[in-house]
């Protein structure tokens, strides 16, 4: 109730928008809100005011992605823009490119009532207690002030302490209509804990659970039902833009976004001319809001294609197997002949087996992986995780199998299911037969390069300034140990 009382009333106009252009069975961005958009960019900020003799509209303008807009922030802000009167927001850096953006007030209380939206449509109440699972670097005296008073519970989803679940299962089941939110990985493990000891819950204890920060598996959604009686759901959405979709009621394998703030297109892997009607390509959003940085065209580096209709037309609110990141590139086929592979393929399948806790695929080369895996050892696993590989992606020449009790994270707390240790996977594909250098690298085999003398709290920018000299001199890298911290220890972070 105290939650409600500090935020009831502050954007409910623009929730309700946003609700009604979830619920839209059919839509699209409407045409004067992109015109307008592209009008203010192109006279206001000095990237787009480059292209404004040749833009008509926004198919007119370049496409951007995360590096091109970190290496020239100025180009992208609104000339003459006090930044100091901006709400600023910094990506977790899950693919090495930290970045920070910059919203005026009026796009940030957006962004919130696009949250709180995106909750109400899959029938969780915004202000009803959360637990939520992320990675917490430091929780200041107010922050919590702010939870207890909000009823958020703060589960550390970087990492899993099995003595975590006890105080969580207490909290959860003293209160009713919790929704749980944030990393699934995270969310997986208390699960599989909670399932394992017998635990039960009233009805009503929990409302929902709903993924982002990385994609769930089958089992996120078959475990949400059977421990709480409810139906789970994924959220997408990026610290550059917001919450721009959320899974849909009726099918929780089908995003519904918000078209009264983003415009969504579906582009060729490998040009940025539409992709056909249901074909695979990349998820591009233009913010039509942001007025003090507009990312117009934005390359999410994610992979997606448009539901169809029953008469083969695009439904232009709605995405479908929604990909991650194209670095996850998986190469299959021979050296010779190689052809790439997303590593859904994979990870979709393996995601089915109950008795995996956790897992992560690692291709070191061609033919070469490594399964790292938080379960019992078996070997019925391991042969079943095999025959995956051999009919998926086949010529697998060495397929090894490391138990752990817990996967390893990225800089940003996330994990993946799927890890290249290939330098630049897509390149080798589209680039045809290997050159003899980039053979004679890959013959290698991937590399673990230690970092000496490095100086303390050293950050993620040396890290990845590390791995790519190692690249280039080593051959793929496998992972950098990073620099001392304060009490001489390690920890490697996944590349």
């Amino acid at each position: 109730m105290a939650a409600r009382a500090l935020t009831k009333g502050s954007f409910d106009d623009i929730e309700s928008e946003i609700l009604a252009a979830l619920e839209q069975p059919v839509g699209a961005a409407e045409p004067q809100r992109i015109d307008r958009i592209v009008e203010h960019a192109v006279r206001n900020v000095p990237f787009y005011n480059r292209h404004s003799a040749q833009a008509s509209s926004l198919e007119d303008l370049p496409v951007v992605d995360k590096l091109m807009v970190k290496s020239r922030v100025e180009d992208f802000l609104r000339a003459g823009v006090d930044r100091s009167q901006l709400v600023s927001r910094t990506t977790s850096g899950s693919t090495g490119i930290p970045m920070t953006v910059y919203l005026d007030r009026s796009r940030a209380r957006r962004n919130q009532a696009g949250v709180a939206a995106s909750l109400t449509y899959v029938g969780a109440d915004p202000f009803a207690p959360i637990v939520r699972a992320r990675q917490w670097v430091r929780i200041s005296a107010r922050s919590r002030a702010v939870q207890i008073l909000r009823e958020h519970y703060p589960a550390h989803g970087d990492r899993f302490d099995p003595a975590d679940i006890a105080p969580l299962k207490a909290w959860v089941q003293k209160r009713k209509d919790v929704m749980f939110l944030g990393y699934p990985s995270y969310l997986e493990m208390v699960m599989r804990t909670l399932e394992a000891e017998g635990a039960r819950f009233a009805p009503g204890n929990v409302r929902t659970l709903i993924s982002s920060g990385e994609a769930p598996t089958p089992y996120f959604f078959a475990a949400a039902r059977r421990l709480f009686g409810v139906q789970a759901h994924a959220r997408y959405s990026s610290m550059e833009v917001g919450a721009m979709s959320i899974s849909d009621r009726d099918d929780w394998s089908a995003y519904k976004v918000d078209t009264s703030s983003y415009h969504v297109e579906i582009l060729q892997e490998d040009s940025d001319e539409p992709a056909a009607p249901g074909e695979l390509g990349r998820l591009v959003v233009s913010d039509l809001h942001n007025l003090a940085m507009p990312l117009l065209r934005y390359d999410t580096g994610d992979m997606a294609r448009f539901k169809l209709d029953d008469q083969g037309q695009a439904v232009r609110n709605t995405i479908v197997d929604l990909h991650g990141r194209r670095l996850d590139v998986l190469v299959g086929g021979t050296a010779a002949a190689p052809r790439k592979l997303h590593a859904l393929a994979i990870w979709a399948v393996a995601g089915e087996i109950s008795e995996l806790r956790q897992f992560q695929l690692r291709q070191h080369d061609i033919g070469r992986f490594t399964w790292l895996l938080n379960a019992e050892p078996s070997t019925e696993i391991e042969r079943t995780l095999r025959r995956i590989l051999d009919e998926r992606v086949g010529d697998v020449v060495e397929c090894r199998f490391e138990y752990v009790d817990e996967m390893p994270v990225l800089a940003s707390g996330k994990r993946k299911p799927f890890v290249s240790d290939i330098d630049d996977p897509s390149a080798l594909v589209e680039g045809g037969p290997l050159t003899t250098g980039a053979r004679r690298r890959l013959s290698r085999g991937p590399r673990t390069w230690p970092a000496r003398g490095c100086p303390p709290r050293a950050g993620l920018f040396l890290q990845v300034a590390m791995a790519a000299v190692c690249t280039a001199h080593m051959g793929p890298v496998i992972a950098v140990q990073p620099p001392c911290t304060p009490g001489g220890a390690r920890r490697c972070p996944s590349f």
